[in-house]
Formats: structure tokens, C-alpha cells, sequence
């Protein structure tokens, strides 16, 4: 059995799986290294071949992976669900957010929205095509480089909106996380895991990712503001 396994993901589920990775050494004596950086930078260093054992990313960007042979044939598991959702600065009253008409309100009101490069920054800038509103909002959005994220820009003042994952805006100083996008606007993202094919042990590496999909570990899960996948 391998004593060790090395895991790249995205910030978003960085501190989630560091959490987890102390329950599986416990339980199954596999130790788990937790590497994180922004989401395209992970699948571009998956691309680039980079040594590790498993990945987590969201869904869509696994499936792509999978098809372009990255991946060991039949290993992705779905583990985590997360809401995307808006966040202010705490020094202000959290504004509405019951309907899309709030959340455009809030967003045409903005001097500055930060967003991510990952998946909760693409399903904005989307729903901004879909509501026609990319003349009046493109110019305004700061889309975070890595090391940036979009709490910091939000607690400093220089957003005063951010949209990104719960996970990444709960708890930061400075950042009050108003809700989930709301109505037909809300999204939510699926995280998937799967054993890559540079890793030096495959075998364990899908072990690591069936502990992590397990409904043992839901809690934990629940607690940094995710649910767990539905089953696979």
C-alpha cells in the first residue's frame, strides 16, 4: 500500500481536502500532500504532465482532461458540490439578493465585481452575455490572476462585489458572504476527483478518491460549505 500520495486542486476545495486528508491517513493509513493553486493553473500543470497522483477540479474541466487521455480511464469520482455566491465588504449592510433582479441591481451598481478564472467566474461572466448586460459590466469586471483571490479584493476595496465559490469568500476578514446566487441565476459546481496517469501508484490513488466519496466524510464536507456529490 502507498504511504503517501500527492493531490493538486484548485483553491476552492484546498482546505476541504487538507481536512479529509487527515481522516484517511487515520482510517486507511494513506497520507495525502494537498498541493492548490487557481483552477486553470492545476489543469494546465495537469497538461504539462506534472507528477501527482489524483486531482480534484471541477467536473466539466475532469471530463476534458479524461478525454484528452490525462487521466486513468474509469477513475473520475464526483465528490463535492458547491453554491457559488456573492460576497461584499463587511463594513456595509448586505444588500437584497431574493430575485436575478437583485443580483442586477447589485451588479450595475458595482464600481468593480471581482470574479475567478475557475468555473464560478466563467458562469458569471455567461449569465452577463445571457442578460445582454456585457456592454455595461465587461469594463468592470477584475478577473483575479493567480495569487489574487477574490476575497482579497473584496476586504481591500478594490471589488466591491465578489462571486466565487463559498469556500473561498466564508470566514475571510473583511468579506461578508451575502447568499447564494439566487433564482434561475444560481449555480452550483460539481468537483470531481480521478488518479492521473503520472502517478506512481494508480491503485492507491482511487482508493484515496472512493475514501473521499464516501458518506463517512459528509460532515466534513457540510462544514467548510459543500455537499456531497450525488452518488456515482
Amino acid at each position: 500500500m502507498s504511504t503517501g500520495l500527492r493531490g493538486m486542486t484548485t483553491r476552492a476545495t484546498e482546505r476541504l481536502l487538507a481536512d479529509l486528508s487527515f481522516e484517511l491517513e487515520r482510517r486507511v493509513g494513506t497520507a495525502l500532500e494537498v498541493v492548490s493553486d487557481a483552477h486553470v493553473e492545476i489543469a494546465r500543470r495537469v497538461r504539462a504532465a506534472e507528477v501527482a497522483d489524483l486531482v480534484v477540479l471541477s467536473a466539466d474541466t475532469v471530463a476534458a482532461l479524461d478525454a484528452e487521455g490525462f487521466l486513468v480511464p474509469g477513475s473520475i469520482r464526483p465528490l463535492f458540490e458547491s453554491p457559488v455566491v456573492v460576497g461584499v465588504s463587511a463594513s456595509i449592510p448586505k444588500p437584497p439578493l431574493a430575485s436575478e433582479e437583485d443580483l442586477i441591481r447589485l451588479l450595475l451598481a458595482a464600481r468593480a465585481i471581482a470574479i475567478s478564472t475557475g468555473p464560478s467566474g466563467a458562469a458569471l461572466m455567461a449569465l452577463i452575455e445571457m442578460w445582454g448586460l456585457g456592454p455595461e459590466l465587461n469594463q468592470r469586471i477584475i478577473q483575479t490572476s493567480t495569487g489574487s483571490p477574490v476575497a482579497g479584493l473584496v476586504a481591500s476595496g478594490q471589488a466591491d462585489v465578489g462571486i466565487q465559490q463559498r469556500s473561498e469568500l466564508a470566514g475571510v476578514p473583511g468579506v461578508s458572504v451575502v447568499g447564494p446566487l439566487p433564482g434561475n441565476a444560481a449555480v452550483t459546481t460539481t468537483f470531481s476527483g480521478a488518479a492521473l496517469r503520472t502517478s506512481p501508484d494508480p491503485f492507491a490513488a482511487m482508493n484515496a478518491l472512493t475514501f473521499l466519496a464516501l458518506p463517512a466524510v459528509a460532515d466534513y464536507i457540510e462544514q467548510h460549505g459543500m455537499h456531497q456529490a450525488s452518488a456515482w
